[in-house]
């Protein structure tokens, strides 16, 4: 029987170079490769990968769930990416949240379970 060893998001980019700024000087990534049509990322174990994209509609349509710990310290970090209708909120399925807005217009969300 085989099994998922893990899932990898993949996100669409317009614009590789905005996108490596962001993620690396911005947000602590670090960059595990990089082709013509692909940029892999990496922090803390965990892979994102972006596939360049020319079309804004399907950027600002895509969005992924990160789940991270000391939620309030990383909202204070990422905050000049915040989402203009996002705050640090705690929501009534258990999680604390906010979002952010990349370069290109993709939404990542980030939660931690409310103690």
């Amino acid at each position: 029987m085989q099994e998922i060893l893990s899932i990898v998001p993949q996100l669409p980019s317009l614009n590789f170079e905005a996108t490596k700024e962001l993620y690396i000087q911005n947000l602590g990534f670090t960059i595990i490769g990089e082709y013509p049509d692909l940029l892999l990322f990496t922090i803390n174990g965990q892979e994102l990968h972006f596939w360049k994209c020319s079309d804004k509609t399907i950027v600002e349509s895509s969005s992924v769930y990160i789940r991270v710990q000391n939620i309030d310290a990383l909202y204070e970090k990422y905050k000049p990416w915040q989402h203009p209708n996002s705050t640090l909120s705690n929501k009534p399925w258990g999680m604390r949240e906010f979002h952010i807005l990349d370069d290109s217009g993709n939404l990542l969300r980030f939660g931690q379970p409310i103690q």
